[in-house]
């Protein structure tokens, strides 16, 4: 599963503008991205993301190698991602182009201002929203 964190590779004003700019992001050659392992993301700060198609990867990372954009559109690595940390601590990056399936909640659902945010996305989208969590990715209703 991949997952294109809202917060996690870059700063935005409010989760609006983030979906927003994430959501209409056709053009734009590569974003970065993490590939879970199994259920589990290690970017703990991030609750919201973008499910990534999986055939929209472009290149895959056994470590984080720090992406950075070049004048063109692509990116590159700023550190080869294997940082001697354990493993299970460090998020295996990817790039992929932004085609999105759907929103995804980490750890249940949020406030009501925030699900109204993430349904009004979803609806205009046609993107479903889901829950992960240690028992899986479910579809929220």
């Amino acid at each position: 599963m991949i997952v294109r964190w809202l917060g996690a590779f870059g700063k935005s004003k409010s989760l609006h503008e983030s979906l927003s700019w994430e959501l209409s992001q056709s053009s734009v050659k590569e974003l970065a991205a993490e590939r879970l392992r199994g259920l589990e993301s290690v970017i703990k700060h991030a609750r919201v993301g973008l499910l990534v198609k999986s055939n929209a990867v472009i290149k895959s990372f056994s470590g984080d190698v720090y992406s950075v954009k070049n004048e063109d559109g692509t990116l590159k690595k700023k550190r080869s991602g294997k940082l001697g940390l354990k493993k299970s601590c460090v998020q295996r990056e990817c790039w992929v182009k932004p085609e999105y399936i759907g929103i995804i909640i980490k750890g249940g659902s949020l406030n009501k201002k925030i699900m109204r945010t993430l349904k009004w996305f979803a609806s205009v989208y046609r993107i479903d929203i889901f829950i992960l969590s240690n028992e899986g990715l479910k579809k929220y209703y």
